[in-house]
C-alpha cells in the first residue's frame, strides 16, 4: 500500500521519538528479526576473531570468501553470489567498535523499522538494502580499476568489503521516509530522523566524490551504505516496503494446491466413469497408479 496508507507503529511521526513531552532517552524493546540478526552477528564476530587469534591466513581465507570481494569475481571468474548477504555478519575483528557501532545503530533503527512494518517486511528491508549496497560496491570497484596488480601474474587486488553498515543505512533512510518528523537525540541534541538520514547520505556522497577526485583510498565502503540507502529509501517512498513477499508465495502456493486439487478430481470422475463404461482392465497402468494415489489420499 502507498506510504500515505500505512498503518501506524508503536512509534509515531509526531514531534518526539518515544513519545509526549520533552525528548527523552529510551530502550526499545528487542523485536524478532532484529533480535536474531544482533545475535548472529555477535556469533559470527566471535568465531571470527578466533580464527583471527589462530592464525591470519585463516581469517584472511574468511574474509576473501564471504565479504563482497571483487577480486574473487574478477580473478576465479566465480559469481559468488553468497557474498551479498554473508559480507554484512563479517566485522573488522581488529576493530570491536566497528561491530559495536553497527549493533546499536541495528538495535535502535532496527527496532524501530520493525516495529513499523512487521517482522517479514523489515527483514526484506534489510537483505535488500544489504545486496545492493554489496552490488553497488562491486560495480564501483570494477569501474575504478584493482588497487594494484601482481607483476608475475597479472592478478588484479580489489578492496572487499565487510559490515552490515549498507543495511543499516538501508533501515536508518526507510524509518526517515515513513516518520521524517520523529525525534532522535543525537549526542544529547534532538533532531529530526530526515535531517539524521540525510547528513549521513550526504556524508557518504561527497566523501566518495572527495575520494574519487583526489585519487585516495578510503577504508569506508561509501558506495555500500549509498546502496543500501538508495534501496531503504526508494522502497519506502514508493510503497514497496508495506508489500509482503511472504504472504504472496504462500498465498499463490495455496492456489496451486487448491487447483491441483480440483484437477485430481476432475481425472477422477472421468477414470471412474471409463471404469464404468469399459471396465477396470481398460485402464492403464498411470492410471491405476492415480486411483490407487487417490484411494489413499481419501482414506
Amino acid at each position: 500500500m502507498p506510504a500515505s496508507q500505512a498503518p501506524r507503529g508503536s512509534f509515531g511521526d509526531g514531534p518526539d521519538y518515544v513519545g509526549g513531552g520533552a525528548p527523552h532517552f529510551a530502550l526499545p524493546s528487542l523485536t524478532p528479526v532484529t533480535k536474531r540478526l544482533l545475535i548472529a552477528c555477535f556469533a559470527v564476530q566471535a568465531v571470527f576473531f578466533l580464527l583471527s587469534l589462530v592464525g591470519e591466513s585463516a581469517a584472511v581465507t574468511v574474509r576473501d570468501w564471504f565479504s563482497v570481494n571483487p577480486s574473487v569475481w574478477a580473478n576465479y571468474k566465480a559469481p559468488a553470489l553468497w557474498q551479498f548477504v554473508t559480507y554484512g555478519f563479517l566485522h573488522d575483528p581488529n576493530n570491536i567498535f566497528h561491530l559495536l557501532w553497527n549493533m546499536l545503530q541495528l538495535y535502535f533503527f532496527g527496532t524501530m523499522l520493525e516495529s513499523l512494518v512487521g517482522s517479514r517486511r523489515f527483514a526484506v528491508t534489510y537483505f535488500g538494502a544489504l545486496a545492493l549496497g554489496g552490488l553497488l560496491h562491486l560495480v564501483a570497484q570494477f569501474i575504478a580499476g584493482p588497487r594494484a596488480v601482481d607483476p608475475v601474474s597479472g592478478v588484479g587486488y580489489y578492496s572487499p568489503v565487510i559490515g552490515a553498515s549498507g543495511a543499516i543505512m538501508g533501515v536508518i533512510v526507510a524509518c526517515a521516509v515513513l516518520r521524517p518528523h520523529a525525534r532522535i537525540l543525537l549526542i544529547f541534541i534532538p533532531i529530526s530522523l530526515w535531517v539524521l538520514a540525510a547528513g549521513l547520505v550526504a556524508i557518504d556522497f561527497f566523501s566518495e566524490l572527495l575520494r574519487w577526485k583526489n585519487g585516495t583510498h578510503s577504508y569506508i565502503a561509501h558506495w555500500a551504505h549509498l546502496g543500501g540507502a538508495l534501496y531503504g529509501g526508494l522502497v519506502a517512498w514508493r510503497g514497496w516496503i508495506w508489500i509482503d513477499w511472504g504472504q504472496r508465495f504462500e498465498r499463490r502456493r495455496e492456489e496451486r494446491r487448491v487447483e491441483s486439487e480440483r484437477n485430481d478430481d476432475r481425472r477422477l470422475d472421468e477414470l471412474l466413469a471409463k471404469v464404468h463404461r469399459e471396465g477396470i482392465q481398460s485402464l492403464t497402468k498411470s492410471e491405476r497408479d492415480f486411483l490407487n494415489r487417490m484411494s489413499g489420499r481419501r482414506r
